[in-house]
């Protein structure tokens, strides 16, 4: 089965069973892992009310009332969940792998490779992305820039671009690293036209250090790639940090 949410996400979900030796489900189990036969947590149970509808419609007893009509189901950990969820903790998770072989695949070409940490000369200056995704703004048919730059009495808004020249396909997703100071710093997108990406409206009072890990293709061979932009190269730096 399947839920949407308000924003128009679908999450994908399973009914959960209890075993014949295993005990009923409880309100309390809300959050549990869900394993496969793996080991592997690919869910995260979820309990509900009790089922009224069965009561109503007389299929309670006084032996199975109460908790031996709880409902519970697993939300599954797609990507689209996991998303979601390093968003709102703004930290890195990785995603599980489904059972079958086609799905680990996919699994794995959606997870990006681990970042490098931070230069120590970049988190002195406090621009924690600079040097960290190879100090170039374009590689190949990729290139990434500040567009549509709008500047204020204290601060300036832009968008940040990324896009595919001949020869290059974007794929996604693509994972934009902002400034250490964002809530959340760390943002996923997976809209694209195979030529464009990009955030939208980004508000700065001062220039720092964008990087962005994405998944694209290469004529017919499919990879990660990275890339940064300085908020100086804009314009022959003619942005710069506000004071005050």
């Amino acid at each position: 089965m399947s839920i949407v949410t308000g924003r128009g996400l679908s999450i994908e979900c399973l009914r959960l069973e209890k075993q014949s030796s295993g005990g009923w489900f409880d309100k309390g189990m809300s959050g549990g892992p869900v394993h496969d036969s793996q080991g592997k947590v690919v869910a995260v149970a979820r309990m509900l009310d009790i089922d009224k509808a069965q009561a109503s419609a007389g299929k309670a007893s006084a032996s199975n009332t109460g908790k031996r009509l709880q409902t519970a189901y697993a939300i599954l950990l797609t990507p689209d969940v996991m998303s979601m969820v390093r968003q709102l903790c703004n930290c890195e998770l990785s995603e599980p792998a489904q059972q079958s072989g086609k799905a680990i695949v996919q699994q794995e070409a959606a997870t990006p490779p681990t970042p490098s940490p931070p230069l120590q000369s970049s988190l002195d200056a406090n621009d924690i992305q600079k040097g960290r995704w190879g100090g170039r703004s374009e590689k190949g048919p990729f290139a990434l820039r500040a567009v549509n730059v709008k500047k204020y009495s204290r601060y300036f808004l832009f968008d940040v671009i990324l896009e595919a020249g001949k020869g290059g396909r974007l794929i996604g997703p693509f994972i934009f690293y902002l400034h250490d100071s964002y809530r959340p710093g760390v943002i996923w997108v997976r809209k694209t036209d195979g030529k464009r990406a990009g955030l939208f409206e980004i508000g700065s009072n001062g220039v720092y250090t964008i990087g962005v890990q994405f998944r694209a293709a290469i004529s017919q061979r499919e990879d990660w790639f990275q890339l940064e932009y300085d908020l100086c190269q804009f314009d022959n730096g003619k942005l710069t940090t506000y004071k005050g």
